[in-house]
């Protein structure tokens, strides 16, 4: 990309018949929680940036454009940067994105988990940095998982006698 091509902007895009308030949610509450993060490693600042909401009328289309908040503008393009560069390294292979910590990481997955095809729930989710388009696919999961660890939790008991030394 060159210096006039460098992303200003991001899209969020979910699809599906039967798409319900809580995977709605879930999809951009992650995606927000991402942005925020990346964002917040690139400038070294917490809340650098003010991130514009509109929405296409009758879509789910979500537009996010950062607005420098704490941090200075010329971090802009290098934050949607490492957001965009990191999504398509993380569709492609199970390597850590510049910029991107195991929170991001983490939130990036629950974008993935979203995704129900069982009645065409929610069967499409991409994010578009200006006119750069990458699917989010289950391969995202896949390849966090190899990363950090999949999450277990267990429930159980154990018997038996504490003894101290």
């Amino acid at each position: 990309m060159t210096k006039n091509q460098t992303p200003k902007q991001l899209t969020l895009k979910i699809g599906g018949q039967r798409i319900t308030a809580d995977r709605f949610l879930k999809a951009v509450s992650s995606f927000v929680a991402l942005i925020n993060d990346v964002s917040e490693t690139v400038t070294q600042e917490r809340s650098a940036f003010r991130w514009i909401v509109t929405v296409e009328s009758g879509s789910a289309i979500v537009h996010f454009r950062p607005e420098p908040y704490r941090a200075q503008v010329e971090f802009v393009p290098l934050s949607v940067k490492a957001i965009d560069d990191g999504l398509a390294m993380l569709e492609k292979r199970a390597e850590r994105p510049r910029f991107w910590s195991d929170n991001a990481l983490r939130k990036a997955k629950d974008l993935s988990d979203v995704l129900d095809v069982t009645e065409g729930a929610l069967d499409h989710v991409s994010v578009k940095a200006d006119h750069r388009q990458h699917e989010i696919t289950r391969k995202v999961s896949a390849h966090v998982d190899a990363l950090i660890g999949a999450e277990y939790k267990s429930l159980g008991t154990i018997e038996g006698r504490l003894r101290t030394v």
